[in-house]
């Protein structure tokens, strides 16, 4: 009975189900870079040059992988649009085209991690 008990109480112990973000996951900042640069995409049509904005977030924070990049539009989102992005080195990089007037209340979020630890952050584009 006593090696019944040692052994449940070893194996909850050691399940990733409990758990959580480790104390150097929690302190890590993410850094989040975002750049507009005017009017240097020349589209299709009658559109001339539109204004472009570079996302670019580490693939990586302690440990974490990042999940997910979305994009939203408005003080209070009510969707979420997942943004494609390519890798390159240690970052992941997203470029979005528009008008200024257009993008200027979009706003990024960022997720890293697994089952157990996930971290976030947000901010508009502009």
């Amino acid at each position: 009975m006593n090696r019944l008990f040692i052994f449940t109480l070893s194996l909850l112990a050691s399940s990733t189900v409990w758990a959580e973000c480790s104390a150097a996951q929690k302190a890590a900042a993410i850094e989040l870079d975002v750049k507009y640069l005017p009017t240097v995409t020349k589209v299709g049509g009658n559109h001339g040059y539109m204004d472009q904005v570079i996302i670019q977030a580490p693939i990586e924070l302690e440990g974490l992988s990042l999940s997910e990049m979305e994009l939203t539009k408005g003080e209070v989102a009510s969707f979420w649009i997942p943004v494609a992005y390519k890798v390159k080195g240690n970052i992941a990089s997203s470029t979005i085209s528009g008008y200024e007037e257009e993008i200027k209340n979009f706003e990024v979020a960022v997720y890293y991690g697994d089952s157990s630890c996930k971290r976030s952050i947000q901010r508009l584009l502009r």
